[in-house]
């Protein structure tokens, strides 16, 4: 869904990459590059979620790109808040919005609202976002195993907390406690 397929061709588009002598390397994204890390989106955003380096890899590094351009962030913060809004119909208003979708578990979403909100919000901040939390906002949407439906292994506030958390640019790695 947010893999920006309607993005704007970027031809001579560069991506900042690490070499193998720990400098930097300006590298120029191929078209086919795109189509991989478009192709390879869920991976890659698991990669990227985990903290992997985006520098590190190529197509990480394209698919870190898509990510935090303000046109992705601002579609996810939209399918976010479509997500709240779906939940917040009354059971026999609901539309499912689509019925390809897995239904919008009401029960989880209104509880953890509030901090949905505030991950909207900083998804359409007007400073920079890192990666790492508009990946782990994006999975938690499109990935069927993901705490959203239920799936997951945390609360759904906690899930949200933490990606909100990793989009601010001075964000240090959380600590389980």
């Amino acid at each position: 869904m947010f893999d920006s397929r309607r993005r704007r061709a970027g031809s001579g588009r560069t991506v900042m990459l690490t070499g193998p002598d720990r400098h930097w390397v300006l590298v120029r994204v191929r078209r086919r590059d795109r189509l991989w890390a478009a192709a390879r989106s869920l991976t890659l955003d698991r990669q990227i979620a985990r903290g992997e380096p985006a520098d590190a890899d190529r197509l990480r590094a394209v698919r870190a790109e898509v990510l935090v351009d303000p046109h992705t962030r601002d579609e996810l913060a939209a399918a976010w808040q479509a997500v709240l809004d779906e939940a917040g119909r009354p059971p026999e208003l609901r539309t499912s919005i689509s019925s390809s979708r897995v239904p919008v578990p009401r029960g989880r979403v209104l509880a953890a609202a509030d901090d949905i909100r505030g991950l909207i919000t900083a998804l359409r901040a007007a400073r920079p976002a890192p990666a790492r939390g508009v990946a782990i906002a994006n999975l938690l949407l499109t990935d069927g195993a993901a705490d959203l439906y239920g799936s997951g292994r945390r609360d759904l506030r906690a899930a949200v907390r933490e990606a909100e958390h990793f989009l601010d640019p001075c964000a240090l790695p959380l600590v389980d406690s």
